[in-house]
């Protein structure tokens, strides 16, 4: 999978990697200079064309000519006999041979004879080695401090591209001065590396927000063939809110060099901004490859804005035999919808819920929840429900209201106002969904002191911007409650009546009720008991217990 980040939120760096061949080139040009590389290139000719001659003075001990028949070997493709020769070669005390062999038992998987023979070379004085060890216990062993002291010892001994790791280790470490010193002498070196240092320090320019700094370098990288330069430069103008669509040609730039995140950010980008055709488009290209990221957002867009449930589906389906768990809860999601309309569709999502719950997921843990609370699937049970709302919270689910509710109410678990108001105010500043449930508290006096005014104050602060019209609905509902009784804003029967008329419209259980005492007693419009029934029934249908009471005692009085 993609990560999107060698990016660290707010912390962008990368590093290239050479391919293993062009390394081991390396190694013999940075060892030599000028002329002795030239005749280094001819080696592997000199010694195809003389390899019986080299043959014979390897096997009688020569220590250069089993190094070049080593060498030559290693060229050819031929790795046992390498490593046979270079081992003859290293164990006389070849430096360069010990060197190569250490970085062919590398290749291998072979990491403590590697060790042994990077340190052998380093004894030696082969500085290159000692960038070479500190990869090897960074990128394979995923030890970087084991491998900075190697780095610095490569650097003091001039090996240009153990300027950029040195940097590297001292950006991951925060030491950003010394990080820069280490990029700066990387750039002046133009090196291999230099063009990936070049983008690392524009990176730590655009966190310090010097972006005047961060834009001429990644830029220059770009000039250089760092293509990851493009991503960040897309990256930095994608934040700016006043030319957002300046990133598109660096992504696409960096797309057309292979590199896939710039996918996901660019189709991210189309996402935001409602370009669904194009978001497709782009998380498609990697989706068909198996990347996860672009799966799961293929699967969103189809499945959530775009209302595409088959095609939706079919990605979901795909992350899921990936074993992606993001994709359980789509899949569960896929069936929870359907079972809004048929209710023998919420037990197909259970499989899927298991599997997220299993996997972690705390939206599995509520949905799973709220079968179990409502009895949409079959069994009715508020201790279960409780259980996986309980287990959510633990994980840091911020919407805690199911969990109120359950303590609010004595479902599942003693009743406690006071702890289910608390577990509403914990973080009511960060979901909506908290804030007017908290408005409700205030002001029925539910686990608090009755408060019409901070009741009436906390819906207004969410009233102006609902996520959807069930939010909407709540709030307008409270509103309803405002105007029928005359707290804080003076009594308003019609304005009452059509608060509570647009939750009515999408089937809300509570404002159903009150439309129907507006009906029974005159509020806000003209009395009509056939509409009160009507939608007190409609209320009783819903499951609302005071709704049913409410029409047995109306019949009991009939009868």
């Amino acid at each position: 999978m993609i990560n999107p980040q060698n990016k660290k939120k707010g912390n962008y760096k990368h590093k290239n990697y050479i391919d293993m061949k062009k390394i081991l080139l390396a190694v013999i040009i940075v060892l030599m200079t000028g002329n002795r590389a030239q005749a280094q290139t001819n080696e592997f000719e000199q010694t195809r064309q003389n390899l019986p001659t080299v043959q014979a003075r390897a096997e009688v001990g020569d220590i250069n000519s089993m190094y070049q028949l080593g060498y030559y070997y290693n060229m050819s493709g031929e790795t046992d006999k390498a490593i046979e020769w270079y081992t003859k070669a290293a164990e006389k005390g070849h430096a360069i041979a010990q060197n190569n062999l250490a970085f062919e038992y590398r290749k291998k998987g072979e990491t403590e004879r590697a060790i042994y023979w990077y340190k052998k070379a380093i004894d030696n004085k082969i500085w290159f080695s000692a960038d070479q060890l500190g990869e090897l216990y960074y990128r394979d062993l995923n030890d970087l401090e084991t491998a900075a002291p190697y780095y610095r010892l490569a650097a003091e001994g001039k090996v240009t591209i153990a300027y950029h790791h040195l940097a590297y280790y001292y950006d991951k470490k925060g030491e950003i001065e010394k990080a820069i010193e280490w990029y700066k002498k990387s750039i002046e070196a133009n090196d291999q590396l230099s063009a990936v240092s070049m983008s690392n320090l524009a990176n730590i320019y655009r966190n310090m927000k010097e972006i005047e700094k961060a834009i001429p370098l990644y830029k220059q990288a770009i000039e250089k063939g760092d293509m990851y330069g493009a991503y960040f430069l897309g990256e930095l103008y994608r934040v700016d809110k006043q030319n957002p669509e300046a990133a598109i040609p660096y992504y696409e730039m960096a797309i057309e060099k292979g590199i896939g995140v710039a996918n996901i950010s660019l189709g991210t980008y189309y996402r935001r901004t409602k370009n669904y055709h194009k978001a497709i488009e782009c998380f498609k290209t990697l989706a068909e490859k198996n990347e996860l990221t672009a799966i799961e957002q293929l699967a969103q867009i189809y499945l959530y804005e775009l209302n595409d449930q088959e095609n939706g589906f079919i990605w979901a389906k795909k992350g899921a035999a990936l074993n992606y768990p993001p994709a359980y809860d789509q899949m569960a999601n896929y069936y929870l919808r359907q079972g809004a309309k048929d209710p023998a569709k919420n037990r197909e999502a259970i499989p899927w819920l298991e599997k997220g719950i299993q996997s972690g997921s705390v939206h599995a843990m509520i949905n799973m929840g709220n079968l179990y609370y409502h009895g949409n699937a079959g069994e009715q049970n508020y201790e279960k429900a409780f259980a996986l709302y309980l287990q959510a919270h633990q994980k840091g689910h911020v919407d805690k209201e199911k969990l109120a509710a359950c303590y609010i109410l004595g479902q599942g678990v003693k009743k406690d106002e006071v702890k289910g108001f608390k577990l509403l105010k914990e973080n009511a500043d960060k979901y909506d969904g908290n804030k007017w449930r908290l408005a409700l508290c205030f002001f029925y006096g539910i686990g608090t002191a009755i408060d019409y005014e901070k009741a009436y104050q906390l819906n207004q602060e969410i009233i102006e911007r609902p996520k959807n019209n069930l939010n909407r609905c709540y709030m307008d509902y409270i509103m309803g409650l405002f105007y029928e009784t005359g707290h804080v804003v003076g009594k308003d029967g019609k304005k009452a009546f059509e608060y509570y008329m647009s939750g009515a419209k999408i089937g809300f259980t509570y404002a159903l009720y009150r439309i129907a005492m507006c009906y029974y007693n005159g509020i806000g419009t003209a009395k009509n008991n056939i509409e009160g029934d009507k939608y007190m029934r409609m209320a009783a249908d819903k499951g609302y217990e005071k709704a049913d009471e409410f029409l047995r005692m109306t019949l009991d009085i009939k009868l």
